[in-house]
């Protein structure tokens, strides 16, 4: 082995052993091409010489407890089972890094972050600002059950690769790319970026994905997604806590400077980027400003979604914190370009993760934020009237009433009268067949939403008698007579109307013997022919063979 500069510590040789380094812990290595650690468990620093790339740096044998790496390297090899490559813009260009299986103080941030077992005293992983670089690469196996990121910056990489007991991610802020997989107990992911890639290979008693946030481009495991993940929280709303990190950035430098006199910053912070509560905090105080900001940062057509999202964001932060006019603008400024006065139900299309695979799929769920924000305009007098059906954000079978509930159970406001309302105009629009031509929309569906729906509010007067009218659309729809009936008998467990038994006996011709055995005594007593089936109610989604099992028991 050649050992030149003693002073220095130069090796120029591309295999570093113990038996080279003299009791040595810092080395600086000049590279032709590769630099190989060979058992040297006890290095801490290694230094690759300034002019220098190496182009692989490969750690063999057991890792050592923290590694920093300062130069230039292209690819990263630890153990035998970390490869970690390059990626895009910064090929070559790590000036710094750091290798762990538990987290260290710092004095610099390193460009890149791997941590390979990673080992926490509550197995939870929580990176703090000065240990997010542009890249975080983590591996297991390890029990840690959560990771949190908490970026200055936005980042350009996250991986994270085999955590068997890894169950949630939170990322508070941005990042380009993140890349998921074999992390079978995972349930939720919660972040926001232009990229997510998450194969978990998911066991069965994981359930459901739950993602937040927003995905530009989107690649999931095969799991239909629980509906209920998509409702913020109110705090989250509210403060847009969850945004918190540097995520309105440019790279144009007139760009940074006019964000610097905008909001009152040194050029270095806008260099760096905004968070969004700095931009919501600008609104509440220049609208104009602000307004220009976000045309500024999401003003190109490319950009839509993003604008629909960050936009409904800003209007709900707005409106919670009391700003309702701002918010009204900053709402139509988001969904239609115009910051005018008037509420208009948008026909949203959600973008959400679905079964149905697309080349590219986008989580962005701003119809969610607003139909909240048009049922809390319903029930302010200080805010505009919405203008026309309440009803008409429905796309397809992705109903606003179904939206429309999940907030009812996840928020303290009473939202009941607005799902009352939209329970009345779907049923209006359904007896004039105005969903008929509407693609994918299912009229069973919706009608047993409603039923629902209806079942959990408490017993009032139903505006224009929606159960009747729910009934003459149930003896429309081309099913058979079971199972109108069944769907009439639903009917019955919210009022049990006389009316409601007559239209019993107009499906009674229609049905086979067996069925009429079951349907007759509804027709005769109403809801109490449910002692004779021994049965408290029919369950949704108000299946005929429910009635057919009970009068078995």
């Amino acid at each position: 082995m050649n050992l030149i500069n003693e002073p220095e510590n130069v090796f120029q040789t591309d295999i570093i052993r113990p038996r080279d380094l003299g009791g040595k812990t810092s080395i600086k290595v000049s590279p032709k091409s590769k630099v190989v650690l060979d058992g040297v468990e006890d290095i801490s620093h290694l230094e690759i010489k300034s002019g220098k790339v190496a182009q692989l740096v490969n750690v063999l044998g057991p890792f050592p407890d923290h590694l920093t790496i300062d130069g230039r390297f292209n690819q990263l090899k630890l153990g035998g089972s970390l490869n970690l490559v390059s990626w895009g813009g910064f090929r070559g260009d790590w000036s710094s890094g750091r290798v762990c299986n538990h987290l260290q103080p710092v004095t610099t941030r390193p460009d890149i972050t791997a941590m390979i077992f990673p080992q926490s005293a509550n197995d939870v992983l929580t990176f703090s600002p000065e240990h997010c670089g542009r890249t975080l690469a983590i591996r297991g196996p390890s029990t840690i059950y959560r990771i949190v990121i908490e970026p200055e910056v936005q980042m350009e990489h996250i991986m994270i690769q085999s955590m068997p007991w890894l169950e949630e991610i939170v990322l508070k802020g941005r990042v380009t790319q993140m890349e998921i997989s074999n992390c079978p107990r995972l349930k939720n992911i919660s972040g926001h970026g232009l990229t997510l890639s998450a194969h978990t290979n998911p066991s069965q008693k994981t359930g459901p994905l739950n993602l937040r946030g927003f995905w530009q481009n989107l690649d999931v495991t095969h799991n239909e997604c629980d509906l209920s993940s998509f409702i913020l929280s109110e705090d989250d709303v509210k403060d847009a806590e969850d945004l918190s990190g540097r995520i309105i950035v440019s790279d144009d430098y007139l760009m940074q400077c006019k964000w610097a006199e905008d909001f009152d910053v040194d050029i270095e912070e806008a260099a760096l980027g905004l968070s969004f509560q700095q931009l919501g905090d600008l609104w509440t105080k220049n609208e104009r400003k602000a307004r220009s900001v976000f045309l500024d940062w999401l003003g190109d057509d490319r950009y839509i979604i993003d604008r629909r999202y960050f936009g409904m964001r800003m209007a709900m932060s707005l409106l919670l914190n009391g700003h309702k006019m701002k918010a009204v603008r900053a709402r139509n400024f988001a969904l239609t370009g115009k910051a005018g006065q008037r509420l208009v139900p948008q026909k949203l299309r959600p973008l959400i993760s679905s079964k149905y695979r697309r080349d590219m799929e986008v989580f962005a769920p701003y119809d969610i934020l607003d139909a909240e924000f048009l049922a809390r305009s319903m029930r302010d007098n200080e805010m505009p009237p919405v203008l026309g059906d309440f009803s008409d954000s429905v796309e397809g079978q992705n109903s606003i009433l179904n939206w429309m509930i999940l907030l009812q159970d996840n928020r303290t406001d009473d939202f009941g009268p607005m799902i009352l309302d939209i329970c009345n105009e779907l049923v209006t629009h359904l007896r004039s067949g105005r969903f008929i031509n509407i693609h994918s929309f299912n009229s069973h569906s919706t009608t047993t939403d409603i039923i629902l729906c209806l079942e959990n509010m408490e017993t009032v007067d139903f505006q224009d008698n929606i159960v009747m009218k729910l009934a003459d659309v149930i003896m429309e729809l081309p099913h058979e007579a079971m199972h109108k009936a069944a769907l009439i008998i639903a009917l019955m467990q919210i009022d049990d109307k006389p009316a409601l038994r007559k239209y019993l006996g107009k499906l009674t011709p229609l049905l086979n013997r067996e069925m009429n055995q079951i349907v007759h005594p509804f027709r005769i007593r109403g809801i109490k022919a449910f002692e004779r089936l021994n049965m408290d109610r029919l369950p949704h989604p108000y299946n005929p063979y429910h009635l057919q099992r009970g009068l078995l028991k």
